[in-house]
């Protein structure tokens, strides 16, 4: 069958390609989320993988083998989800926490 859409990576049929979710996320530092990684074959099925997880700056956040990524400090970098030497990358966008937030009601 044939979708409206047409990937413009030479991805071979069948070969099965990561993707992360969100692919991007914003953050204030010390701040938490959960990213998930799913590798579809060239059908769109899900195939059951596991991951090496991975931040390229881990000043900035650290992702553990679950795929939770903690914010240290603002700035961007990229997280990777990696199995059978493909990856897939997730944008992570950490900034400051607004001073003004810590105010305290009596």
């Amino acid at each position: 069958g044939t979708h409206g859409h047409v990937t413009a990576a030479a991805v071979p049929a069948g070969e099965p390609t990561p993707s992360i979710e969100p692919a991007a996320v914003s953050l204030v530092e010390r701040a938490t989320t959960r990213l998930t990684a799913t590798l579809r074959d060239g059908t769109g099925a899900t195939v059951p993988a596991t991951f090496a997880w991975s931040a390229v700056d881990q000043a900035i956040a650290t992702v553990d083998q679950t795929g939770l990524v903690t914010a240290r400090a603002a700035g961007t970098t990229l997280v990777l989800a990696s199995v059978n030497g493909r990856s897939a990358a997730a944008q992570v966008t950490v900034t400051q926490m607004p001073v003004a937030s810590v105010t305290l009601t009596p």
